[in-house]
């Protein structure tokens, strides 16, 4: 995910407390963290719980259920998910 959650929250209470000494520019803010805060919800990518891999292959999808088949040892942790 880009971005980070730190950043959301300084802007939120930066919003908030410009908020209570400039009305308009605390608005501003907060709807610039609106922005920021759906473009990190946006930009969240599915990754390998595992390894964190980018590259996934639904396992209910020929090749996904070719591979269950081919690595399901008790290492891999793939029992009953064929």
């Amino acid at each position: 995910m880009s971005g980070s959650f730190v950043v959301e929250i300084i802007l939120l209470l930066a919003a908030l407390f410009v908020g209570f000494l400039v009305p308009l520019l605390g608005l501003l803010i907060f709807l610039f963290t609106l922005g920021y805060s759906l473009y990190r919800t946006a930009s969240k990518k599915k990754v390998c719980e595992r390894c964190g891999h980018p590259g996934l292959i639904p396992v209910d999808t020929p090749l996904g259920k070719k591979l269950v088949k081919e690595v399901n040892t008790p290492e891999a942790g793939l029992q009953g998910k064929e």
